[in-house]
C-alpha cells in the first residue's frame, strides 16, 4: 500500500512542476489494457497536480491491489477539506472509480475533496463486447482489443449495472464518442459498434454506458435518462449531445481537454488521435484460413496507438495478460509433435486453448482438440491447456509452474 502511494506521488512530481504546498489534484484513472495513463494527455490545468495510478488496468474489478492503490489515494488527498480533487476516469477506469467512492463512503470516509468527475468514454452502464469475451464470443473481442480479461466480468451491462451507480455523492459529467472502430481482416473489416449494443458508440462502448444513462437501452445521443449524480457534460462550449468525433481510443484526450477548458476557461483543443484501422489487413498467419487469430500488426493494441511508428501512450499490461501476440486457434508452442498439430501451417504450430477455455477448438466443424475440465481424462486437451491457458478453469494452479505469468492472469476468473 505504502509503495503504490509512492508511486502515485513520484508521477505527480514528475509530470507537472507544481507550486509548493499545491493542494488541488487531478486524478487520471485509467481503463482496460493500461498500467499507467497515456502521459501524453493529461489535463494539466494551471494550479492542478497531475495525479496518476500504476494499476493494471485489466486487473479485476475486486483486485486487492488495485483497489488498495486506488482507495489509499483517495482517502489520503481527497478525504479532507483542505484539499480540492477533480477526477478524469476513461473506460473501465470510471467502474473502478465509482466502486472506490462507495466502498470508502460505506466505511466512513466522506470524501469532501471531490468536487466532481468527468467520464470520458465510459464503461461504467457495460458493453456488449464484453458479453461477447466473457459467454464464448472471444474471437470479435479478440479482433478488437486482445483476449479476454479478468476485468471484463464487471464489464458486461449485468455486471456493470448492478454495481454503484448512485453512491458517488458529486456530479459525474459524462462525454461520449461517436466514431466506430474498424479493423481490416483478410477479405473483412470488423466494427465494434455492431457488437456494443444498439449501434451506437465509440467502437468499445455504446451511448447508453457513455452518457451514464439509467437503462442499457438504445439512446441516440445525450437525452437518456441517467442515474443519480450523472449527466451529460455541457460546461465547456463546442461539447456534443450527439457525442464527440473520437472513438474510443481518443477519448482521453477529449476528456483531458473539456477539463482543461473547464478548469483554466480557456479553450483547448483535442488531438483526433484513433485507433481505426483504414487498411485491409491480412488477419490470419496460418494457412488454414481460420481467421480466428489477432492483430496482423502485434503492436495494435491501447497501449499504442496506430501511427507508422507504432508510438507508445502508455504502460502495456501485454506482458502479463493475455495480448495481441497470442493466436487463438494455433500458435507456436514449444515441444514434440502431436496429433493435434496444424501441419499445415509449418513444424511448431499447435491447437491453442487462447479464447476457447471450457470449450473445444473447432474450426470448420472440425474439433481439433478441446479445453475443458474432462479433457485431460479423455487425453485430448489442446497442447497449451494445463501450462499456459486454462488452469483455474479445471486443474489446480501446481500446473502452472512452466508458465506463472500467464496462470496468474487466468486464475480466479
Amino acid at each position: 500500500m505504502r509503495t503504490a502511494l509512492a508511486t502515485l506521488v513520484i508521477a505527480a512530481s514528475i509530470f507537472v512542476a507544481a507550486p509548493a504546498g499545491a493542494t488541488n489534484y487531478a486524478f487520471h484513472m485509467q481503463g482496460r489494457g493500461w498500467k499507467g495513463w497515456d502521459t501524453m494527455q493529461t489535463v494539466s490545468a494551471n494550479i492542478w497536480t497531475n495525479m496518476f495510478f500504476q494499476y493494471d488496468g485489466n486487473s479485476s474489478i475486486t483486485d486487492v491491489t488495485t483497489t488498495n492503490e486506488i482507495n489509499n489515494a483517495l482517502k489520503t488527498y481527497c478525504n479532507t477539506t483542505a484539499n480540492s480533487c477533480v477526477i478524469l476516469c476513461y473506460s473501465a477506469g470510471c467502474n473502478r472509480m465509482q466502486k472506490a467512492v462507495s466502498d470508502l463512503h460505506a466505511a466512513g470516509y466522506a470524501l469532501p475533496s471531490i468536487l466532481w468527475a468527468e467520464a470520458t468514454g465510459s464503461a461504467g452502464g457495460g458493453t456488449g463486447l464484453a458479453e461477447l469475451a466473457t459467454q464464448g464470443g472471444t474471437k470479435i473481442l479478440a479482433k478488437l482489443l486482445g483476449q479476454q480479461e479478468k476485468i471484463d466480468f464487471a464489464l458486461t451491462p449485468s455486471a456493470a449495472r448492478a454495481s454503484a451507480q448512485t453512491d458517488f455523492g458529486k456530479m459525474i459529467y459524462h462525454l461520449a464518442g461517436n466514431q466506430d472502430i474498424c479493423k481490416g481482416f483478410w477479405i473483412f473489416k470488423l466494427c465494434g459498434n455492431s457488437y456494443v449494443g444498439y449501434g451506437k458508440g465509440d467502437g468499445v462502448v455504446p451511448f447508453h454506458s457513455a452518457f451514464g444513462c439509467s437503462s442499457a437501452g438504445a439512446v441516440s445521443d445525450c437525452n437518456c435518462t441517467k442515474y443519480t449524480y450523472h449527466a451529460w457534460d455541457n460546461r465547456v462550449g463546442g461539447t456534443s449531445c450527439t457525442g464527440e468525433p473520437f472513438d474510443h481510443f481518443g477519448m482521453p484526450n477529449s476528456g483531458c481537454k473539456v477539463m482543461k477548458t473547464y478548469l483554466d476557461q480557456v479553450s483547448t483543443t483535442a488531438v483526433a488521435a484513433s485507433w481505426s484501422d483504414a487498411s485491409s489487413n491480412s488477419l490470419c498467419t496460418t494457412t488454414n484460413k481460420s481467421c480466428d487469430d489477432q492483430f496482423n500488426n502485434t503492436g495494435e493494441n491501447y497501449s499504442k496507438k496506430v501511427d507508422t511508428n507504432l508510438t507508445s501512450v502508455a504502460t502495456s499490461v501485454a506482458t502479463k495478460a493475455s495480448n495481441t501476440t497470442l493466436y487463438t486457434d494455433s500458435r507456436y508452442i514449444g515441444g514434440p509433435s502431436t496429433s493435434y498439430d496444424d501441419t499445415a501451417s509449418g513444424a511448431g504450430w499447435r491447437w491453442s486453448c487462447g479464447g476457447k477455455c471450457g470449450s473445444p477448438n473447432t474450426i470448420g466443424g472440425t474439433t481439433r482438440c478441446y479445453c475443458d475440465a474432462a479433457c485431460t481424462s479423455y487425453g485430448d486437451c489442446c497442447d497449451d491447456y494445463s501450462t499456459s491457458v486454462c488452469t483455474g478453469r479445471g486443474l489446480s494452479s501446481t500446473d502452472c509452474a512452466n508458465n506463472t505469468a500467464r496462470c496468474d492472469v487466468v486464475n480466479a476468473q
